[in-house]
């Protein structure tokens, strides 16, 4: 998910306003308008800032799981792996 429609809790705003039909395009067009790619911990709505803007370019819009390390003071996940959510 992008930061922008993390704040929101869902993409149908932006999705509105931006012109795209589907998560993935309204994510992509967000992260190309300056928005940064976020992963939503679903349980808790908690959402974690990524440090690498590549790696989830490829998983725009999709359930992911997320490895690395969490950095407290900068609120920054550190990008190990990520792969599909099952």
């Amino acid at each position: 998910m992008d930061r922008r429609c993390a704040i929101d809790g869902a993409h149908d705003k932006m999705m509105r306003q931006n012109g795209t039909k589907n998560a993935k395009d309204c994510t992509l067009q967000c992260a190309k308008a300056g928005g940064s790619f976020v992963v939503v911990a679903p349980e808790t709505k908690t959402v974690y800032q990524l440090d690498d803007q590549q790696k989830p370019a490829g998983f725009a819009g999709q359930r992911v799981r997320v490895s690395g390390t969490y950095d407290e003071p900068s609120k920054r996940m550190y990008i190990e792996s990520i792969q599909l959510a099952e």
